[in-house]
């Protein structure tokens, strides 16, 4: 589950097209979505006692939680309090679900909602899409994509979005199968650091695609999972940046 700011009305009216500042957070467009939400989205994982998403000390980053039902223990019961002290309408909320047909998103979903103690979020995006058939389980008969539509039209989820790390080819893959069902996405996650440039880059290959396209774009892993802080080369680089 992730969560950012999001600029009042007033401010958002007064916001340049591209970005804004409040402050110390920077605020940009999510896609054709109208809504602006914080650039920056911290990930923390929860645990089994409650975990308050707001908190009452004012704070001048974004706070932001990150979970997903495939993160926690089997068996764990987990509750981030979404609505305390009103913080519920102040955050651009996001969570996501693994489940491939219809019956286990929808399930997912609705314990995600119980956890976080909300009626709603606002992104539900279908998660850990790395392999080439699973945009066909997305889209299939009783596939995941029908419980986000019924959960959208019940009010649960505003806008639909998927994940993954693994290749920018199975992105492209579900965007052309989006299109092939009349169907559009409004956000996309994927994978973002220097590696990226040369070996199967999702900036260069599916980032023009959903700024084509209108699609948010949110990015992930920018320290390779902590594997750069380990690596000679980056300390070497590191070292040399600081003289």
């Amino acid at each position: 589950m992730g969560a950012a700011l999001i600029e009042s009305s007033s401010a958002s009216a007064e916001r340049t097209a591209t970005a804004a500042r409040r402050g110390d957070v920077l605020y940009r467009s999510f896609g054709n979505t109208g809504q602006t939400v914080s650039v920056l989205v911290s990930v923390v994982r929860i645990s089994e006692k409650p975990l308050p998403i707001a908190s009452r000390r004012r704070s001048s980053a974004p706070p932001s939680i990150a979970a997903s039902t495939s993160w926690t223990t089997p068996g764990t019961i987990t509750t981030v309090t979404a609505r305390r002290d009103g913080y519920r309408q102040k955050v651009f909320l996001m969570t996501k679900v693994d489940g491939r047909t219809k019956e286990t998103a929808a399930k997912q979903l609705d314990e995600s909602l119980k956890r976080f103690q909300t009626d709603h979020v606002d992104l539900l995006q279908f998660h850990a899409v790395i392999r080439m058939e699973d945009s066909d389980r997305f889209f299939a008969p009783r596939g995941a994509l029908e419980a986000f539509l019924d959960a959208r039209k019940a009010g649960k989820i505003r806008f639909i979005g998927f994940t993954g790390h693994k290749d920018p080819l199975i992105h492209l893959r579900v965007l052309d199968m989006a299109r092939e069902h009349n169907f559009r996405f409004d956000a996309v996650l994927f994978s973002s650091n220097v590696m990226d440039w040369s070996f199967r880059s999702f900036i260069h290959q599916v980032m023009p695609v959903a700024l084509r396209d209108g699609i948010a774009l949110q990015t992930m892993k920018p320290w390779a999972r902590s594997s750069f802080s380990k690596a000679k080369w980056f300390r070497r680089l590191s070292a040399c940046s600081t003289h």
